[in-house]
């Protein structure tokens, strides 16, 4: 009986492991490439398969989790923040997140000189996060600032686990940098107005793809962020980085 318990156990939590992403933010000590954006990411479902050939920046980003009371201020109900340098340790962009329990929410992000202050924050989910996982969208606001800009935005976050599958990343010319293995994604879109009252200024459309590996590890990431507005100059931003180091292993 105890033997039958036991293989009951480990086939559950093998299974359970494969099959969940079970935080949202890298493994503590994660360093990425940065690479070209793939052109083709739809593979979506059950068993995807994703084969991206991508070339090397030659650059390099690094995540730092910190919950510091000073680098979390000016974001209301933020209880830490995911700051990515690059090599010379200069920050490029944060991610200021809301942790109750397990649940994880946007509380803020800076990227691109666009900064975000949630006042009704996006929820992305309890996790772990298992396939598929597609709630409801969203509704998301606050307050924004780009460049001497500022005034407020509204409007809504979808967010899923839309595939799991095999994913392989072949970095031309660096093949220590590759991956191949199994992964499952996690997508987050938010699609918001910003507006200086009383008048919309631009559209914001931020698509995010995160694919983490059976043991956790985030092991490529890519966001794109597209502006459009009759007031202010079209803009379009894309990064993809693939993960070089990571304490997980």
């Amino acid at each position: 009986m105890k033997l039958k318990l036991l293989l009951l156990l480990l086939v559950t939590s093998l299974g359970y492991s494969q099959n969940s992403i079970p935080t949202f933010e890298s493994a503590a000590g994660s360093e990425f490439a940065v690479v070209s954006v793939p052109a083709d990411q739809s593979a979506a479902g059950s068993n995807a398969t994703w084969n991206f050939n991508v070339t090397s920046s030659n650059s390099s980003t690094s995540d730092e989790y910190s919950t510091a009371s000073t680098d979390i201020i000016g974001f209301p109900g933020a209880t830490a923040v995911i700051k990515v340098n690059n090599g010379g340790a200069i920050t490029v962009s944060k991610i200021f997140i809301e942790k109750a329990g397990n649940t994880v929410s946007f509380a803020g992000a800076e990227s691109n000189n666009l900064i975000l202050a949630y006042t009704n924050k996006g929820e992305i989910g309890t996790f772990p996060l298992s396939y598929p996982y597609a709630p409801s969208d969203d509704a998301i606001a606050g307050g924004f600032s780009f460049g001497e800009n500022s005034g407020t935005f509204g409007g809504t976050m979808s967010r899923s686990v839309d595939a799991k599958g095999t994913l392989s990343v072949n970095v031309i010319g660096k093949p220590e940098q590759n991956f191949s293995g199994a992964v499952s994604r996690l997508v987050i879109i938010q699609d918001i107005a910003l507006s200086i009252f009383p008048i919309k200024v631009a559209d914001v459309v931020q698509t995010s793809n995160y694919y983490y590996k059976d043991n956790g590890d985030l092991v490529f990431r890519t966001s794109r962020i597209d502006i459009s507005s009759s007031i202010i100059p079209n803009q379009s931003f894309e990064t993809a980085e693939v993960l070089t180091t990571s304490t997980l292993g």
